[in-house]
């Protein structure tokens, strides 16, 4: 007869008993995170696992009564392992006392001694290491397992002892059925490559058995054997390892050695391998083998990374099934052997249909077994499966059974038993696929531990991409003893604050109780629906377990989501659940701010306005009718109102504001946009953040109210710190006349003329400079020159004159000479050279010859859009004939213009046209005769 699975065969008994297919039952356990799962005792499963706020709890389902008790631990990893008969778990507690610390031993001698003299180490304070402990539910008390005892000849080196107590620290990875044999990994301290000295910061990994009968406390631990390295330099020490199952009898361990260790094949063939250890009565002591993994290309044992969760055992220690290097895999002991590798799959008979495009698109198997769970008959096996999303992960749940031996998805099998709560596409997280509500990530998760006889799973939501508040469970095969009503685990928070820097209002609630469970949140008695509130945010989950009320993008919380908000939890026995109340009301941390609305707007005068920090963002709601900026979107504004006391151009501008403004002027509530701006343009003003806003120049009349809004751009992350808005309001000042290059100014020889380009724009078009370092993109002026008689002109920055009004000096010029306005660039310089007086940074042109009549133009600039301010040009003209700058016309001028005029030297271009001819020595001769 073919083998039918546990599960099919209580479905089947189920069937002759009520006439007709019984289904599964789905129970949640409302928080926290089972791990075992005990059969039915006396009509009560009992479940093992981590409570919700740490630590170690015990589920109990007697028929339709749900209880869970947190007996206790920290919660660090070894706690939730239950017996079968439900009567004894492990924990992990903190240790207090007396101190866990290592030790040390310096020139050991030999290297590699097995009883090195060891001295205790205070570098390893208390209270930071966990041991585990044993759990009694008839006393409700906890039980010490001790530490490692020194044994040389399984320790070559060394332990860790300090005060009375081993220093080891235990981590509990499984317990037998009867719960007298605990197993698990400890740590000791160990030897540094050469052997010589003994650290205790320096720790490696044994595996250990303790038996609650042989003492209480390190009595009871018995270290389990390993083999020594191979890797060379370091054969005398033994491999790591870690036990992660035991038998009932506490003879067969199944575990691993350097079970996280990376194998090189030829080099440590040994890594990263899967063991059993068994009791030899003849020699009294554990004797390790390793499982058949199979051999590589290169006849190596193919390795196998492994943790607790991805190993197990029956408690008769017959079945051993575990993630192995091909997949989901089984031994089983035939009396004298574990025999090959039964190998049943690395994938699933077919893909889930829950799998979002992100993961299909990938086309990457599941990596199945990272967690596995397995009936006492080996004919049901569970676990997680977990899916590449092309970088990121998403996990989901497997089970199988011998009697179609099949791989199913688990969230996939349960809809196919009627599994209620599992209805397709009705039970996904919120990750979607491109809206399709039938793909995205399975609430249900994937099992984690099994029952013996396979009627009962447990398990709950995890992984990687996680769905806050998604509650464990238990799984019955046949639909349960009892149908449990709806019971509230935690309610939500009794009062949540938000503020316009809140980015979303959320309220958990978890419930326990028979599924499908169906939530309905109401807010002041009143229904709520997924969808818009009505006052510019989102609702999701109003009928889930996570409540969500998130503002519309581009806009903040609303003063209107104030109220009481309740949840009601409906399941298919006994009466619904409500939650209390939970508050939900604005931060009074940051109180509603008085001129929230242009009705409400605060007064401001001409001049700098710095207002205190109560005119926070966090307290802005931009619910006023008239808050659109036309320039950008944006929220969170302020109001406030300017009256000119004379008409005329104004500048305003939010420079000294620390945060991203968006800044409107409005002509009067609910009047027209006169102007708006969202990022001040750097080249125009006085220096300010090109994220703040400037609205320059705006006309505005005498006696008139004009509206301004100041509020933060729609992208911006609020936060409280966002807190001192500053509104600038003044005359806009007067642009320089020749701040074009068509308008220049003209200059004389021996001028000295003052500059300020703080108000000048940038002359767009012109492209960089050969002289300057950067593009050219400065605010600039703009000079003419006229020459009366043939000279050579020489301009320059340098002296600087000294500041007036408020202004600063500009440290760093650029001069240029063009032909023509905005023409072609005849000389130009960046950094003069040193002169007594003047800083480098300043410029000077000289010596540049120049045709008596035409003009050429002069232009001041800095070396970028921050460097501006006051200065000087001054500008001189000497005689041209003086070829040799000495300062003299003379006869020696006209033979040195000879020679260069014969040796076609670029000086000779007298007159500039870039051409050295015969004209070039006619203006030279006629500016000689002249004598300049």
């Amino acid at each position: 007869m073919k083998l039918r699975s546990v599960a099919g065969i209580l479905a089947m008994a189920a069937f002759g008993v009520q006439g007709a297919w019984a289904v599964p039952s789905l129970t949640s356990l409302g928080s926290g995170g089972p791990l075992t799962v005990t059969n039915s005792i006396s009509g009560t499963y009992y479940i093992g696992g981590s409570g919700p706020s740490g630590g170690a709890a015990r589920w109990s389902l007697t028929g339709s009564t749900l209880s869970v008790t947190a007996i206790g631990g920290d919660g660090a990893g070894s706690a939730g392992y239950i017996s079968a008969d439900g009567q004894f778990m492990t924990g992990s507690f903190l240790n207090v006392g007396p101190s866990i610390r290592g030790n040390t031993a310096t020139a050991v001698s030999p290297p590699f001694n097995p009883n090195p003299t060891l001295v205790p180490s205070t570098t390893q304070p208390a209270n930071t290491e966990s041991a585990a402990r044993l759990w009694n539910a008839t006393s409700n008390t906890w039980q010490s397992m001790g530490g490692l005892p020194i044994v040389p000849s399984l320790i070559a080196y060394g332990s860790s002892s300090s005060g009375g107590s081993t220093g080891s620290f235990l981590t509990a990875n499984g317990i037998s059925g009867t719960g007298q044999f605990v197993v698990g990994l400890g740590y000791v301290c160990t030897y540094n490559t050469a052997g010589t000295t003994v650290s205790a910061s320096s720790f490696r990994w044994r595996p250990w058995i303790w038996d609650a009968n042989a003492n209480a406390g390190a009595g009871g631990m018995t270290i389990l054997p390993t083999p020594f390295k191979t890797t060379t330099g370091q054969t005398s020490l033994r491999r790591t390892g870690n036990a992660y199952k035991v038998s009932a009898d506490g003879l067969v361990i199944a575990g691993a050695t350097e079970h996280n260790t990376s194998v090189t094949p030829g080099l440590d063939v040994d890594g990263g391998r899967l063991v059993v250890w068994r009791w030899d009565a003849g020699t009294s002591a554990y004797i390790m083998s390793y499982l058949d993994t199979g051999t590589d290309g290169s006849g190596f044992p193919k390795y196998q990374s492994s943790t607790p969760s991805s190993m197990t055992m029956n408690s008769a220690g017959t079945i051993i099934a575990a993630r192995g290097p091909d997949g989901i895999t089984k031994w089983v002991w035939d009396g004298t052997s574990w025999g090959a590798p039964i190998v049943i799959g690395n994938n699933l008979t077919t893909p889930a249909t829950w799998l979002p495009f992100a993961v299909t698109s990938c086309a990457v198997p599941p990596s199945l077994g990272g967690i596995i769970c397995m009936s006492e008959d080996g004919n049901t096996i569970a676990g997680d499966a977990v899916y590449s999303t092309c970088g990121s992960f998403m996990s989901g749940g497997f089970i199988w059974h011998a009697s179609d031996n099949l791989i199913q998805d688990w969230y996939d099998y349960n809809v196919a038993q009627g599994t209620p709560g599992c209805a397709t596409g009705g039970f996904f997280g919120p990750i979607g696929d491109n809206g399709d509500p039938s793909k995205g990530l399975p609430v249900l998760g994937n099992p984690l531990g099994i029952s013996p006889d396979g009627s009962a799973i447990v398990g709950s939501q995890g992984g990687t991409q996680r769905i806050p508040g998604a509650p464990p469970w238990i799984w019955q095969a046949t639909g349960g003893a009892g149908c449990t009503a709806p019971l509230i685990v935690s309610n939500p928070a009794a009062t949540t604050n938000y503020s316009a820097c809140t980015s979303s209002i959320i309220l958990n609630i978890a419930s326990a109780g028979t599924t499908p469970l169906t939530y309905q949140w109401y807010k002041n008695g009143n229904p709520l629906a997924d969808g818009p509130t009505g006052f510019g945010a989102n609702i999701t989950g109003a009928n889930s377990f996570q409540f969500r009320i998130t503002p519309a993008t581009g806009t903040v919380l609303s003063t209107n989501e104030v109220g009481n908000y309740t949840c009601t939890i409906t399941g298919p026995c006994g009466a619904p659940a409500t939650s209390t109340t939970a508050v939900v009301q604005l931060d009074p941390a940051y109180p509603a701010a008085t001129n929230d609305t242009c009705a409400t707007a605060t007064v401001v005068n001409q001049g700098t306005n710095v207002l205190a920090p109560a005119q926070t963002p966090c307290g802005a709601y931009a619910e006023d009718p008239f808050s659109i900026s036309s320039c950008q979107l944006s929220k969170a504004d302020l109001w406030y109102s300017f009256t000119p006391a004379s008409s005329g151009d104004f500048r305003i501008e939010t420079c000294g504001t620390n945060f991203d403004t968006v800044l409107s002027v409005f002509d009067g509530c609910g009047g027209a946009e006169l102007a708006c701006n969202d990022n001040a343009d750097p080249n125009f003003g006085l220096s300010c953040s090109t994220n703040r806003s400037r609205i320059t120049p705006i006309t505005l009349t005498a006696g008139h109210t004009y509206m301004l809004r100041v509020s933060a751009l729609n992208t911006a992350f609020l936060t409280a710190g966002f807190s001192t808005v500053n509104i600038s309001i003044n005359p806009a000042p007067v642009i320089p006349a020749n701040d074009d290059c068509s308008a220049a100014m003209p200059v004389l020889a021996g001028s000295v003329t003052p500059f300020n380009t703080t108000e000048a724009l940038a002359t767009g078009g012109l492209g960089a400079l050969s002289c300057a370092a950067t593009a050219n993109v400065s605010r600039d002026l703009w000079y003419s020159f006229t020459p009366t008689h043939p000279g050579k002109l020489t301009a320059s920055t340098c002296p600087q004159g000294t500041a007036s009004g408020g202004y600063a000096l500009m440290n760093n010029t650029v001069l240029a000479v063009y032909d023509a306005p905005c023409g072609n660039v005849l000389a130009c310089n960046d950094n003069m050279p040193t002169t007594p007086g003047c800083g480098s940074q300043l410029s000077k042109i000289s010596d540049f010859t120049i045709t008596p009549g035409t003009p050429v133009y002069i232009r001041v600039s800095g070396t970028s859009a921050t460097t501006f301010g006051q200065g000087q040009l001054s500008v001189s003209l000497s005689c041209a004939a003086d070829f040799n700058n000495d300062a003299v016309v003379d006869f020696f001028d006209y033979l040195d213009f000879v020679d260069a005029f014969s040796l076609g030297s670029a000086s000779a271009d007298f007159n500039h046209d870039t051409v050295i001819d015969f004209f070039d020595y006619l203006d030279f001769v006629d500016a000689f005769s002249m004598g300049c």
